[in-house]
């Protein structure tokens, strides 16, 4: 097969790297500064190329990653995308054009990273009813809850050394404030459910006020904190939210340390599956991009299914959830707490059960404030 690539920083790299090892070649590479024989700066030069047969995309970003995605679609190649922030806020227009130009739209690199996440819930979608889906789906968020609850690491020193290592961007705050997990959630739901929520209309609780008096907590309850992503599909409708959960250590979520992750679906008649590995990276990324290639010409059902609809998220399940709050907001809220304890300036407690959109409101208006969904029977969240 012949490809182009647009752009060649970590992940683009490593597909031009791998491709030919894999029988591809690849034609032409849009990239600003000239680094291969290949190269151009106009997008021209691909889309109107009848040797390329498919467009894979890691530049990043909606624009002008969004306007090269419809020129090359409409000019009947395959585009296959690392994007997760391009399909999560142009998937719609993105699959209609595809589904009237013939041509396929593949993102499985854009959730999971090297992990066959989404082709998985694309094969389980075809033969059950998937139930809900998510997962820790953020690598960086997971290697600094890691270390501060495994190695006893505070937070700032576990993030300088994420960025050291490049798990981190130099402002991390999409990874640590849980926006990055929610554009997953929604590619997730869109292939499972056929809607794609809005991450603006989710929930999204992030890490970035964990402390070390939460972590000591845990430890006391023998319990660890995950940056959990969900959906589910209800009678009501399609939730999907993202916050910390407490889990048992003998739970699977306990186990995935570093900056691993770990997909789940449920199908009503299937059960629970699970997937985990690298979840970012240079080559396990690029290899999710480079089978996405090779299967174009494998007779796969689509990814986004036609009459792919924007979801109206309905509200997500009540639970209690784990806070600490400033001393002066636990008298506002006695009505809502339990167990209340004192640590500092800080008290911490046990709300009643509540919906995520309910507790966020309260957490976000607190400065410095953490929440977390406690442990179901069973270890479930």
């Amino acid at each position: 097969m012949r490809i182009a690539l647009l752009g060649m920083g970590t992940v683009g790299g490593g597909v031009y790297e791998l491709a030919a090892k894999k029988g591809i070649e690849v034609v032409r590479v849009l990239e600003r500064v000239r680094r291969t024989e290949n190269a151009t700066t106009d997008i021209a030069d691909i889309a109107d190329d009848p040797r390329i047969e498919a467009v894979a995309e890691m530049l990043g970003g909606v624009e002008p990653a969004r306007e090269y995605a419809l020129r090359c679609i409409r000019a009947g190649k395959h585009f296959v995308t690392a994007n997760k922030l391009l399909i999560s806020r142009c998937g719609i227009e993105l699959a209609r054009e595809a589904q009237n130009a013939g041509v396929r739209l593949v993102f499985s690199a854009a959730c999971g990273g090297g992990i066959p996440f989404l082709p998985s819930l694309v094969r389980a979608r075809e033969s059950d009813r998937i139930v809900r889906a998510g997962g820790i789906l953020n690598g960086t968020t997971n290697y600094i809850l890691d270390r501060m609850q495994r190695e006893g690491v505070d937070f700032a020193s576990a993030l300088a050394d994420a960025q050291a290592l490049g798990y981190a961007e130099r402002d991390p705050s999409g990874d640590i404030d849980g926006w990055d997990t929610a554009r997953k959630v929604t590619l997730i739901a869109a292939v499972a459910f056929g809607a794609l929520p809005s991450e603006d209309e989710m929930p999204v609780m992030g890490i970035g006020n964990i402390r070390t008096e939460d972590v000591q907590a845990f430890k006391r309850r023998n319990l660890v904190c995950r940056l959990i992503g969900e959906t589910a599909k209800t009678e009501a409708g399609v939730t999907a939210c993202v916050r910390p959960v407490l889990f048992r250590v003998s739970d699977a979520e306990s186990a995935v340390l570093r900056n691993d992750n770990l997909c789940w679906y449920q199908g009503e008649q299937s059960g629970l599956f699970r997937l985990m590995g690298q979840g970012a990276g240079r080559y396990p990324t690029a290899a999710n991009v480079l089978a996405d290639v090779l299967s174009l010409n494998a007779g796969l059902p689509p990814m986004l299914e036609e009459g792919l609809k924007p979801a109206a998220l309905t509200r997500a399940a009540a639970e209690p959830y784990y806070v600490r709050v400033p001393g002066y907001a636990a008298e506002t809220l006695r009505t809502l707490l339990t167990g209340v304890s004192e640590a500092g300036e800080w008290r911490m407690g046990e709300t009643v059960p509540m919906e995520p959109a309910e507790i966020q409101k309260i957490i976000s208006a607190l400065p410095g404030a953490f929440c977390a969904a406690t442990v179901r029977e069973g270890g479930k969240s």
